[in-house]
Protein backbone atom coordinates (compact mmCIF):
# COMPACT_ATOMS: atom_id res chain seq x y z
CA UNK A 1 0.00 0.00 0.00
CA UNK A 2 1.82 3.41 -1.20
CA UNK A 3 2.14 5.77 1.42
CA UNK A 4 -0.26 8.99 1.47
CA UNK A 5 1.63 12.47 0.38
CA UNK A 6 2.24 14.32 3.49
CA UNK A 7 1.35 17.56 2.24
CA UNK A 8 2.73 20.06 4.91
CA UNK A 9 5.87 18.74 4.78
CA UNK A 10 7.58 21.35 6.89
CA UNK A 11 6.42 23.92 9.27
CA UNK A 12 8.85 25.38 12.28
CA UNK A 13 7.68 24.89 15.30
CA UNK A 14 9.89 27.99 16.65
CA UNK A 15 12.54 25.72 18.74
CA UNK A 16 15.75 26.75 18.21
CA UNK A 17 17.42 23.47 17.52
CA UNK A 18 18.59 24.88 13.81
CA UNK A 19 20.56 28.18 16.03
CA UNK A 20 22.46 25.73 18.14
CA UNK A 21 25.65 24.53 17.08
CA UNK A 22 29.18 26.23 17.02
CA UNK A 23 30.29 28.62 14.47
CA UNK A 24 28.23 27.26 11.48
CA UNK A 25 26.02 30.55 10.86
CA UNK A 26 28.05 32.58 8.45
CA UNK A 27 27.32 36.22 7.71
CA UNK A 28 29.21 37.72 4.76
CA UNK A 29 31.42 40.82 6.10
CA UNK A 30 29.50 42.71 3.82
CA UNK A 31 25.90 42.46 5.38
CA UNK A 32 27.42 42.85 8.58
CA UNK A 33 26.56 46.56 8.54
CA UNK A 34 22.93 45.76 7.50
CA UNK A 35 22.47 43.53 10.68
CA UNK A 36 24.76 46.03 12.80
CA UNK A 37 22.34 48.96 11.69
CA UNK A 38 18.76 46.56 12.43
CA UNK A 39 20.07 46.23 15.92
CA UNK A 40 21.34 50.15 16.19
CA UNK A 41 24.85 49.69 16.83
CA UNK A 42 28.24 50.49 14.81
CA UNK A 43 29.26 47.48 12.60
CA UNK A 44 32.54 47.44 14.05
CA UNK A 45 31.05 46.98 17.47
CA UNK A 46 28.51 44.76 16.08
CA UNK A 47 31.25 42.56 14.53
CA UNK A 48 33.59 42.32 17.35
CA UNK A 49 31.17 41.64 20.28
CA UNK A 50 28.57 39.33 17.91
CA UNK A 51 31.04 37.23 15.79
CA UNK A 52 34.32 35.96 14.69
CA UNK A 53 36.11 35.40 11.42
CA UNK A 54 35.92 31.56 10.08
CA UNK A 55 36.34 30.64 6.43
CA UNK A 56 36.93 34.26 5.38
CA UNK A 57 33.81 35.38 6.76
CA UNK A 58 32.07 36.50 9.75
CA UNK A 59 30.61 33.19 11.95
CA UNK A 60 27.84 34.07 14.85
CA UNK A 61 29.45 33.84 18.30
CA UNK A 62 27.23 31.24 20.43
CA UNK A 63 26.16 31.56 24.29
CA UNK A 64 27.12 28.81 26.94
CA UNK A 65 24.22 26.91 25.60
CA UNK A 66 26.08 26.26 22.13
CA UNK A 67 22.53 28.36 21.01
CA UNK A 68 23.61 31.69 18.37
CA UNK A 69 23.64 35.01 20.31
CA UNK A 70 21.26 35.99 18.11
CA UNK A 71 18.97 33.45 19.82
CA UNK A 72 15.71 34.85 21.88
CA UNK A 73 14.86 32.49 25.01
CA UNK A 74 11.92 34.33 25.29
CA UNK A 75 10.43 33.91 21.75
CA UNK A 76 12.45 31.33 20.47
CA UNK A 77 13.18 33.53 17.79
CA UNK A 78 15.98 35.07 16.02
CA UNK A 79 16.35 38.66 17.20
CA UNK A 80 17.67 39.80 13.80
CA UNK A 81 14.86 38.11 12.01
CA UNK A 82 14.30 40.81 9.47
CA UNK A 83 17.91 40.78 8.28
CA UNK A 84 19.24 37.26 9.41
CA UNK A 85 21.79 35.32 7.20
CA UNK A 86 20.46 33.58 4.09
CA UNK A 87 21.33 29.94 5.19
CA UNK A 88 19.22 30.56 8.26
CA UNK A 89 16.62 32.02 5.98
CA UNK A 90 17.15 28.37 3.61
CA UNK A 91 16.91 26.06 6.46
CA UNK A 92 15.94 23.43 6.44
CA UNK A 93 15.85 23.79 2.77
CA UNK A 94 19.72 22.89 2.08
CA UNK A 95 21.30 21.92 -1.37
CA UNK A 96 22.19 18.44 0.55
CA UNK A 97 19.15 17.49 2.06
CA UNK A 98 16.90 18.32 -1.36
CA UNK A 99 19.57 16.30 -3.13
CA UNK A 100 20.05 12.87 -0.85
CA UNK A 101 17.41 11.00 0.76
CA UNK A 102 20.18 10.17 3.42
CA UNK A 103 21.05 13.82 4.28
CA UNK A 104 17.32 14.69 4.20
CA UNK A 105 16.84 11.49 7.33
CA UNK A 106 19.75 13.30 9.17
CA UNK A 107 17.98 16.81 9.48
CA UNK A 108 14.49 15.45 9.92
CA UNK A 109 15.71 13.58 12.96
CA UNK A 110 17.36 16.73 14.67
CA UNK A 111 14.47 19.28 13.19
CA UNK A 112 11.01 18.80 14.67
CA UNK A 113 9.28 21.01 12.11
CA UNK A 114 9.43 18.46 9.70
CA UNK A 115 6.29 16.53 9.78
CA UNK A 116 7.83 12.85 11.21
CA UNK A 117 6.16 11.05 8.05
CA UNK A 118 7.48 12.91 5.62
CA UNK A 119 9.31 11.15 3.11
CA UNK A 120 12.12 13.01 1.15
CA UNK A 121 9.63 13.06 -1.99
CA UNK A 122 7.35 14.67 0.13
CA UNK A 123 9.92 17.71 1.68
CA UNK A 124 11.32 18.12 -2.19
CA UNK A 125 7.73 18.43 -3.17
CA UNK A 126 6.72 20.59 -0.73
CA UNK A 127 10.15 23.19 -1.23
CA UNK A 128 9.24 23.11 -5.47
CA UNK A 129 5.53 24.14 -4.31
CA UNK A 130 6.36 26.37 -1.81
CA UNK A 131 9.22 28.11 -2.08
CA UNK A 132 10.18 30.34 -5.13
CA UNK A 133 13.99 30.60 -5.38
CA UNK A 134 16.73 27.91 -5.39
CA UNK A 135 19.12 27.77 -2.24
CA UNK A 136 22.69 28.86 -3.22
CA UNK A 137 24.85 26.02 -3.70
CA UNK A 138 27.60 27.34 -1.22
CA UNK A 139 27.11 29.71 1.92
CA UNK A 140 30.77 30.60 1.82
CA UNK A 141 30.13 34.21 -0.25
CA UNK A 142 27.73 36.56 -0.41
CA UNK A 143 24.25 35.72 -1.54
CA UNK A 144 22.40 38.71 -0.40
CA UNK A 145 22.01 39.36 -4.49
CA UNK A 146 20.42 36.71 -5.76
CA UNK A 147 17.78 36.82 -3.26
CA UNK A 148 16.67 40.76 -3.51
CA UNK A 149 13.72 41.48 -5.82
Amino acid sequence: MKQKRVEEAFSCRQCGTCCQGQGGIFIHPERAGVVAEFLGLPTEEFVQKYTFPRHGLLALKVDANEYCVMYDYQTHGCLIHPVKPVMCRDWPFFPAPLKYPEEFEVIKRSCPGIHRRATWEDFVAFYKKSITKPPPTLYLYDHSRLREG
